[in-house]
């Protein structure tokens, strides 16, 4: 059966091209201001600068071809990658090389996904990326063995990615493991939540978003209130502190907003 591999995109590819010295002076002065968040105009230079060096050493410079190398050398039909670029310039370019690679490898559809505020603003980032892959998994999976490569981003987002795959019903998940230094694979087992449970945190924090935070500030829930109510209060304190004072429970509006929308981002990803 074809493959597809939904790949979560660092930047790797411009640091060690810059470390490591395999781009002139110019080119090394405008990736580092790349990767400090600056808008950068690179030539076509520079472009092809990073590219050469890239197709040189592609499993050196790149983590995410890194852990890809088993499937693209081996005899596996690697027909379409998605490629999930982080919403910021040193993203983006990032997954451009990323693809330019790939589809010169012979890779038959490779394709570039900004997720909006991934790496700009990190609930919506998150949420984003959720939708964005468990959508494509669902898509995929009838035609494909769908893996996820998250080697690349942070591990918030590498959770995130992995959670929503196994919702959506991914084939397996590989990454670079962190001191062994070589690709793992592990397969992944259906998630199936209580979509019960879920729907009452959803409905919970949705009752309580409309009393108390049409304009943002402070959501007050008295303690004597909680029962059921308690995970979604211990989940609240993972996005945000949760005060007690005098039996009642102060939390941040904007982190009830956020973790609405990631338990309605899992909550449609656990759905056929």
């Amino acid at each position: 059966m074809k493959e597809a591999h939904l790949v979560t995109v660092g930047t790797s590819i411009l640091s060690n091209a810059s470390r490591r010295g395999l781009v002139g002076a110019e080119c090394r002065d405008a990736i580092e201001r790349l990767l400090r968040g600056e808008e950068v105009k690179l030539s076509k230079e520079c472009r092809d600068e990073i590219y050469q060096a890239l197709v040189s050493s592609p499993y050196q410079l790149s983590a995410e071809l890194n852990a890809m190398k088993g499937f693209l050398e081996g005899e596996a039909v690697v027909d379409i990658v998605r490629l999930y670029a982080t919403d910021t310039p040193a993203g983006r370019l990032a997954a451009e090389l990323l693809q330019r690679y790939l589809a010169d490898r012979g890779v038959r559809v490779v394709e570039v996904e900004t997720i909006p505020n991934l790496g700009k603003n990190f609930w919506e980032g998150i949420i984003n990326l959720v939708k964005r892959v468990a959508s494509d998994v669902k898509k995929l999976k009838a035609t494909h063995l769908v893996y996820l490569n998250p080697t690349g981003g942070f591990k918030p987002e590498t959770a995130a990615a992995i959670m929503a795959a196994s919702m959506a019903g991914a084939h397996a998940v590989y990454y670079i493991h962190e001191y062994m230094r070589t690709p793992v694979s592990l397969p992944i087992l259906p998630v199936k939540p209580d979509t019960e449970l879920m729907k009452s945190y959803i409905n919970t924090l949705k009752e309580i978003i409309r009393r108390q935070c049409r304009e943002g500030g402070i959501a007050r829930i008295p303690l004597d209130m909680v029962g059921s109510m308690a995970s979604v209060l211990h989940a609240a304190a993972a996005a945000g502190p949760v005060e007690v004072e005098h039996g009642v429970a102060r939390i941040d509006c904007k982190h009830l907003i956020h973790l609405k929308g990631y338990l309605d981002a899992l909550m449609e990803a656990a759905t056929e």
